[in-house]
């Protein structure tokens, strides 16, 4: 596993932080798309789950890297969702890459709240899985973006988030119980 992360880590480095803008990097949309991050980020979640349920799996210093990529990852993912939440009533999201970054930061601030900006990285899920349910999220549990492939990616990221913050004593993102029923 120790391998594939490092082949994937050369294979799509993160760029510096705040440099990379896929409009101005043609060439980087397909590799550090906005959601790239994000996907990255749970996959380590994941992976980090699996991995400590084997003892000895890996050394002090790969689970170091691991855990530092992971705060890095959600840092980004957060600065992201940030700047694209809303600035004033009636503003709108942006559609289901918005909503995975908001369920990636709800696991990765409650999972880590070790970390220095996970009670952030909770907050801000929140608010981005909130308003996308609010903005794209039909009365009927449809979606916006009709199409039955990101409906069940849709309602898996509605479900992860409201589990995560219910099972952790976290407050609830309101509607969103209700909406997962009707998806």
């Amino acid at each position: 596993w120790y391998r594939y992360f490092l082949d994937w880590c050369d294979t799509f480095p993160s760029p510096p932080p705040g440099e990379l803008d896929p409009l101005k990097q043609p060439g980087l949309v397909y590799v550090w798309r906005d959601m790239q991050i994000a996907w990255r980020l749970m996959v380590l979640i994941h992976s980090v789950a699996l991995l400590a349920a084997r003892p000895g799996a890996l050394a002090p210093e790969q689970w170091g890297r691991i855990y530092r990529m992971i705060e890095d990852h959600a840092g980004r993912v957060c600065g992201e969702a940030r700047k694209q939440l809303p600035k004033e009533p009636g503003g709108r999201v942006p559609f289901n890459h918005f909503l995975h970054k908001g369920a990636a930061l709800i696991y990765a601030g409650v999972l880590y709240p070790e970390f220095a900006g996970a009670e952030e990285w909770v907050e801000v899920g929140r608010q981005a899985v909130h308003e996308y349910n609010r903005q794209h999220t039909y009365s009927d549990g449809g979606s916006e973006e009709a199409c039955p492939s990101y409906s069940h990616f849709i309602s898996r990221c509605h479900l992860d988030a409201c589990v995560l913050l219910d099972t952790n004593g976290r407050r609830a993102v309101p509607g969103l119980r209700r909406s997962i029923v009707k998806q």
